[in-house]
């Protein structure tokens, strides 16, 4: 007699994500991205790491000894956004943190990312310029091509390509 057997079934297994970068660029959208962000650790059980990376300063900007004032200015500005930020979004999930860095913005976050062994880089994308197409100043798919991990690009439903 002929028997019909079926394989073993297959068992599937949750992905191991228990780190989540996630790059923001700390414009009103950075909400958004921050929000999504946490939905997705909470169904992996994963912490968040909010990566701000500040453009390096140009020669140019230390002319005199105000231009180092206005950029310590500036960069105190950019950690208390990003402090901001991570305890506001903190409320809803405490498994946050962040880091601030400086540096070229899509090789800092992957960087970062390997550093602290993280299983998943989200970045949030917007209608770009038309310039910054041209100029190739988009950081998403500059991180999505040089990453190890598994990067998330998210677009907020409501981005109509406002300026930033």
């Amino acid at each position: 007699m002929n028997t019909l057997t079926s394989p073993e079934p297959a068992t599937r297994t949750r992905p191991f994500i228990r780190k989540i970068v996630v790059a923001v660029d700390l414009t009103a959208r950075s909400l958004g991205t921050a929000e999504y962000a946490v939905n997705i650790a909470k169904s992996f059980g994963a912490s968040v790491v909010f990566v701000y990376v500040h453009p390096t300063e140009s020669m140019f900007n230390f002319i005199s000894n105000g231009g180092y004032d206005l950029i310590d200015s500036e960069q105190r500005n950019q950690r208390h956004a990003l402090i901001s930020l991570t305890d506001r979004v903190s409320k809803i999930y405490p498994f946050c943190s962040q880091t601030f860095l400086v540096g070229d913005t899509s090789e800092a976050v992957v960087t970062h990312a390997q550093e602290i062994e993280a299983g998943l880089i989200i970045v949030g994308s917007h209608q770009p310029s038309f310039l910054t197409t041209l100029l190739h100043l988009d950081q998403a798919p500059r991180v999505v091509h040089s990453a190890r991990c598994s990067v998330l690009v998210y677009h907020d439903e409501h981005d109509q390509g406002e300026p930033q």
